[in-house]
């Protein structure tokens, strides 16, 4: 594997697990503030962070996909 790819790879992991501790920290704060203003704030942001990483994932299978379509047939890309 290209360094290059495995750069990629790491930056998106990366990237996950950052998206997956916001919204860890997002719930936890959320069943520990009393302030309504804050807690639909916190909802909205975490609404659009669980749509971010559902539209990860997506990419994510659809890569898997691909791959595993190509090594089927046994095309190169």
């Amino acid at each position: 594997m290209p360094q290059r790819s495995k750069n990629k790879a790491k930056r998106q992991r990366k990237r996950e697990s950052d998206m997956q501790a916001r919204l860890e920290e997002l719930e936890n704060r959320i069943c520990d503030s009393t302030n309504a203003e804050f807690i639909n704030k916190a909802l909205n942001e975490k609404e659009i962070l669980k749509q971010q990483l559902f539209l990860f994932y997506e990419e994510k299978a659809n890569g898997l996909m691909l791959r595993s379509k190509t090594r089927w047939t046994g095309l190169k890309i």
